[in-house]
């Protein structure tokens, strides 16, 4: 994978150097949009400080069959993976793995479930932990819509500052 700043507001991901420098100076062509990536850019409101969309591809998904079953069931029935950060007088992080279907979207999220608990007893053991970081992971929000798995953090200035200074 291959990126370039084409302004301050543009980064172009692509496969090859020769594709990505291209669509910085020409354009590129024009990409056609999926059902799937248009219901996925629909969520954005536009008051996101940082936003992120992917197409997960089948390359994708073969290439995450080489994972633990645990991590490529994760992804073998998502459409797309969107990202959004919101950054005021807290932060808020939100990912969606948009499935398609309420059933995958409720087991990808109760695989979400599963990997924090596991973290959080992992971490739970550590004596050099930070303690903010254990209160950052008590903060993630999992739930599952009708399509999508979501995963939310909200923290405020306090737990940031919190996990800033490793109190």
């Amino acid at each position: 994978m291959y990126a370039v700043v084409a302004d301050k507001n543009t980064l172009i991901l692509a496969h090859s150097k020769e594709e990505a420098v291209d669509r910085a100076t020409n354009g590129g062509r024009q990409a056609k949009i999926s059902k799937h990536m248009e219901s996925a850019l629909r969520q954005f409101k536009g008051k996101e400080s940082m936003v992120m969309a992917l197409l997960v591809t089948d390359d994708m998904k073969k290439q995450m069959d080489k994972l633990p079953p645990q991590f490529s069931g994760l992804v073998s029935k998502m459409k797309t993976v969107t990202a959004s950060l919101v950054v005021a007088n807290d932060l808020t992080l939100t990912v969606n793995g948009h499935t398609g279907e309420p059933k995958s979207a409720r087991q990808v999220a109760a695989n979400l479930e599963l990997f924090k608990a596991a973290a959080s007893a992992i971490l739970a053991g550590m004596d050099d932990l930070p303690p903010g970081v254990l209160d950052a992971l008590n903060e993630v929000k999992v739930e599952s819509t009708k399509d999508s798995a979501v995963l939310k953090l909200k923290l405020s200035k306090d737990q940031l500052d919190k996990l800033g200074k490793g109190q």
